[in-house]
């Protein structure tokens, strides 16, 4: 389990991965595709979901019944993702204060500082994501941008 290879999938990642009319579908598609083809173990934790389900109803414009039927359908292909698994932050509130660490040292927000806390929490090596708000924590190999270049683009 040492060489296990593990990476943390970003909400963007998601909401792209499920809306066909993205620009940006097809690549996290592949990336998903690519993770599974070569046996890594995905992770998600409840602050992605809620920041999926926060980013489906913003797109929509509201929380209509149709909204509803969307994100439920949404998160059933969600979690049909193999390897897929939900990771959590550890139960003692004092480790909590590591996200200040986070906060000043890569000017991260609290929500993404939140992200890092429970990759470092849970041994994730790896982000899957669009986001540039992690570019310092990457450049510093804190943790290590997925990219499909990373193993041979195609």
């Amino acid at each position: 389990m040492k060489n296990m290879k593990i990476c943390y999938l970003d909400a963007n990642l998601l909401v792209y991965y499920g809306n066909r009319n993205s620009p940006f579908h097809f690549r996290s598609r592949s990336i998903i595709k690519k993770l599974i083809l070569e046996n890594w173990q995905l992770r998600i934790s409840s602050l992605i979901l809620d920041e999926y389900e926060h980013a489906i109803i913003r797109l929509s414009g509201s929380i209509k019944a149709e909204v509803i039927k969307d994100l439920r359908g949404g998160l059933k292909k969600i979690s049909k993702i193999p390897m897929l698994e939900l990771v959590n932050p550890p139960l003692r509130i004092k480790e909590h204060f590591k996200i200040l660490k986070f906060i000043e040292k890569f000017g991260l927000k609290p929500r993404d500082a939140y992200h890092l806390f429970i990759m470092k929490e849970n041994k994730i090596q790896f982000m899957a994501t669009f986001d540039n708000d992690f570019e310092k924590v990457f450049n510093k190999s804190v943790i290590k941008k997925f990219e499909l270049a990373l193993i041979g683009e195609k």
